[in-house]
């Protein structure tokens, strides 16, 4: 069955293609669209992971409808360009398709041709020139023009949009954070986890070259709002695994304590980043007696930037005047003992949220809690 659909496909793509190979030209790279879905037409497995993901969806996040206007009213107008320079960059409709989408596509990395620096949004984007890739080899295509890319494969590139300098103190530091945790001078690039390496192949329908390939779908924390039911499985799966490749769980039990211990063993980066004033990582504890009688010690350990005003915390970065950070950078861990009562068992769960709850409830968006699930991401037992 899977060797009939592939010869469809390859049927669809040759018959979309095989009047474009005559017209195609070097100075027109996109004669069918820069819309994701006309680089489904042959880039099918690419397109298909890309749709599940959180970037594909960049303007569809109630967390970012919700802060918007509180950062204008808070910050000026000026504010929401922020926003927009990542989440709502238009780039496909640069080219004039008036149904093109408004959010990031394809295109705002393959037809990347730089920035105007690595942060705020100040991506330089040319739909007109060839898309580029990470091939030193660019092979032909009657589709559009290609070009070797090395900045697709780049931190800079992800860094243009993960590297936030304001308003005040709205600050995303990954791309920096990232910059002093890397001590291989080749610089390894986010895509080494947040593209993981899939088996080498063609990249394209009716393409001959095998290439090194990765899953589009941008795993990260960020639920993909509005995806079907599966996909957000999928997405909370490989969050988990993701975060579980960050941070190391550690729990000890001698001489009536224990001793809880996480360590970011895997981050290139602090955990959390981003927008780390709205991210939640914590770690409960349970005592379960001989009896079976249990103690359940909620956050022993909490990471996650927290806002504050006048001294006192707040749900919102909108209404704070400062940041208290407590984040884990690359090799450091945070622990805490424990009184363990003589006999008991001891259980450590790892969890982890993209979005706290006070911040959904300030924002008036608790009635979409259960589409931003609780990961858990690792369970030890003593």
């Amino acid at each position: 069955m899977r060797t009939l659909v592939l010869i469809a496909r390859t049927l669809v793509c040759l018959l979309v293609l095989a009047p474009l190979a005559a017209c195609a030209r070097p100075d027109e790279p996109l004669p069918f669209g820069a819309r994701s879905q006309d680089c489904a037409t042959c880039h099918v497995d690419q397109a298909e992971a890309f749709s599940g993901s959180a970037h594909a969806r960049s303007d569809a996040s109630p967390v970012l409808a919700a802060l918007i206007p509180r950062a204008t009213a808070r910050w000026g107008a000026a504010a929401g360009n922020f926003c927009a320079r990542c989440h709502t960059p238009s780039h496909a409709a640069m080219t004039g398709d008036p149904d093109a989408e408004v959010t990031i596509t394809c295109v705002t990395c393959h037809a990347a041709i730089g920035n105007r620096g690595e942060r705020d949004g100040l991506l330089l984007v040319d739909p007109s020139a060839p898309l580029g890739g990470p091939f030193d080899d660019p092979e032909p295509t009657p589709a559009h023009a290609s070009r070797a890319a090395p900045l697709v494969a780049s931190s800079s590139l992800c860094g243009t949009c993960h590297e936030v300098t304001g308003p005040s103190v709205f600050v995303e530091a990954t791309l920096s954070e990232h910059r002093v945790s890397v001590s291989d001078p080749s610089d390894p690039s986010c895509a080494s986890c947040h593209l993981p390496r899939l088996e080498d192949g063609p990249i394209a329908l009716g393409a001959e070259a095998s290439r090194q390939r990765r899953d589009h779908r941008f795993v990260g924390i960020d639920p993909p709002w509005g995806a079907s039911a599966e996909q957000r499985t999928d997405a909370a799966r490989e969050s988990a695994a993701l975060v579980a490749r960050a941070l190391a769980l550690e729990l000890t039990v001698a001489d009536g304590e224990a001793l809880v211990r996480v360590t970011n063993v895997g981050a290139r980066h602090a955990v959390p980043t981003g927008v780390s004033f709205l991210r939640d990582v914590w770690i409960d504890v349970e005592l379960v007696a001989a009896d079976g009688a249990s103690e359940h010690l909620p956050r022993v350990i909490t990471l996650g930037d927290q806002p504050m005003r006048a001294g006192e915390p707040v749900a919102l970065i909108t209404d704070a005047d400062a940041v208290e950070r407590h984040r884990l950078d690359a090799g450091q861990s945070a622990e805490v003992r424990v009184e363990v009562p003589p006999g008991a068992h001891v259980i450590a769960t790892l969890r982890a949220r993209a979005f706290r709850a006070d911040v959904l409830d300030a924002l008036e968006l608790g009635s979409r809690a259960d589409e931003v699930p609780v990961l858990e991401v690792a369970r030890l037992e003593e």
